[in-house]
């Protein structure tokens, strides 16, 4: 969602996707998935979906997860490496 963020766009959804290695634990799963899930409700996304792939033990180093943020670009917002506008952040 940073990502999205910082390039201009209003992050509304994301795409989840997991590659679990055979034998992982469930309850490390379950406790991964609702962090998940609280991390989108924290910056106000849905997860619309994704992907499942189960692999041999000892081919996934346990468990990757893959995300895809899903945004609204701004059209008003241009970002560009020679621009001079200055967003304060409320920082002293």
């Amino acid at each position: 969602m940073n990502d999205l963020a910082v390039s201009g766009a209003q992050p509304v959804a994301m795409l989840v996707c997991l590659i679990i290695e055979a034998g992982f634990p469930g309850e490390a799963l379950q406790a991964e998935l609702e962090a998940i899930q609280q991390a989108a409700q924290s910056a106000g996304v849905s997860v619309l979906g994704g992907d499942t792939k189960v692999v041999e033990h000892g081919k996934a180093d346990g468990l990757y997860v893959s995300t895809c943020g899903i945004g609204l670009v701004d059209r008003r917002v241009s970002l560009s490496a020679q621009s001079e506008a200055v967003v304060k952040v409320g920082y002293p």
